[in-house]
């Protein structure tokens, strides 16, 4: 396959070269649509609440499995760089294309085409600018919607008003170690 790849890579710098940050922006394009959507009054299929937990799990899976990923293959980036396999990019691009679409797919398909086509462009961009292989944003893809369904299927909807109110998040320092802790009451 690595002739493949190489012909991708190729044939992307020599007709599609790209040099630009717009790709580190795009990637959280979906998850912005879909606040914006609700700012303005669009209903989802969840609440805010749940929305909100929704996208945090699927970022924080998503970002484990491809990070993870990253170190155990260590696949070398056409660049020269390291860690390119998977594209972390393009698994946001798709994890949150992903989420979008399960909030507002099943109001209109456009929704749905406007969120992966997002995530796609992120994609393309990273094989264009040569951050990563055309294998790598592939499986990028995957994670990315992989990780938003898994959270759906395992998600409880307790983030509710009612939930909210037992939830209790704030700073601590301890000597050195700073950090973030959360609460929630039973």
């Amino acid at each position: 396959m690595n002739g493949t790849k190489e012909s991708v890579r190729d044939f992307t710098q020599d007709n599609f070269a790209y040099h630009g940050t717009f790709d580190d922006y795009a990637q959280y394009a979906p998850v912005a649509a879909v606040y914006a959507l609700s700012a303005v009054g669009v209903k989802g299929k969840n609440n805010f609440g749940n929305k909100t937990a929704i996208a945090i799990k699927s970022f924080l899976v998503n970002g484990l499995i491809t990070d993870r990923l990253k170190y155990w293959v260590n696949e070398p980036r056409p660049s020269g760089g390291v860690r390119s396999f998977p594209s972390g990019h393009t698994s946001k691009a798709f994890s949150f294309a992903h989420f979008m679409h399960k909030e507002y797919g099943e109001l209109s398909p456009w929704f749905s085409i406007g969120a992966y086509s997002c995530a796609t462009t992120v994609a393309v961009m990273r094989v264009a600018k040569n951050a990563h292989w055309v294998s790598d944003v592939l499986m990028g893809a995957g994670i990315g919607i992989f990780s938003t369904e898994l959270v759906y299927l395992t998600h409880q909807y307790k983030w509710d008003n009612e939930h909210l109110k037992r939830f209790d998040i704030f700073p601590f320092q301890l000597g050195n170690q700073k950090g973030v802790t959360l609460v929630y009451n039973f």
